[in-house]
């Protein structure tokens, strides 16, 4: 913790910090379809008939439209290496289709996951977890944060004979605030998840004037 005094106007500048945990309420995941055809049309036309399967199951694993967002469709080409280390002069077409779901009653969410699996789904990015209104809990952490910085400050300040006066200056510097991230591997059966609890934190600095102690 930084601590500054001057002679002539003494200060002191303390970097506070605070956190609430709570339990998330939704998640986000990154579900998708990949298939592969020496034919590139054929390979989107597979994908496409694959992913309306699964974003058919999705919707009647209970995900409403609006939770349901395209977030990649791409077309490459590759060419496998053969036995013998060369690589093959054919060309195949990979297919890939990925959507983004939040799901907003976490119970569902393993059923929602292995609907999209049975559906066909074999690609799932990483699963995050949030809390859907974070302002009470930001709040929280700033009033802490600040508590905090005002704690060490009064015992500095007693330590050197003084006392704090009104407060000069006051910086926040909040930390970047995101879901938290879990991975799973894709299999075709119930998917137990545990989302456990998420933290939300703040940063501020406050400067007091400092004064004779009475």
């Amino acid at each position: 913790m930084p601590v500054t005094a001057m002679a002539q106007d003494p200060v002191i500048r303390i970097t506070g910090q605070g956190s609430v945990t709570a339990a998330p309420d939704r998640a986000q995941a990154r579900i998708g379809v990949e298939t592969e055809n020496d034919s590139a049309a054929e390979a989107m036309a597979q994908n496409g008939k694959a992913m309306a399967a699964v974003l058919s199951a999705l919707r009647d694993a209970g995900v409403a439209e609006a939770d349901i967002r395209t977030s990649g469709i791409d077309l490459s080409s590759q060419r496998r290496r053969l036995p013998d280390g060369r690589v093959s002069e054919e060309e195949t077409f990979l297919a890939q289709n990925t959507v983004t779901v939040t799901i907003r009653a976490l119970d569902r969410l393993g059923a929602v996951i292995d609907a999209a699996v049975r559906a066909g789904a074999n690609r799932l990015g990483g699963i995050g977890f949030s809390v859907a209104d974070d302002a009470a809990l930001l709040a929280e952490a700033r009033r802490l944060a600040v508590e905090d910085a005002r704690t060490a400050a009064e015992t500095y300040a007693a330590a050197a004979g003084l006392a704090l006066g009104p407060v000069r200056e006051i910086i926040a510097a909040d930390p970047a605030q995101g879901p938290v991230q879990r991975g799973f591997a894709m299999e075709s059966a119930a998917v137990p998840v545990a989302p456990g609890t998420l933290s939300v934190g703040a940063r501020v600095t406050v400067e007091w004037a400092l004064s004779e102690a009475e």
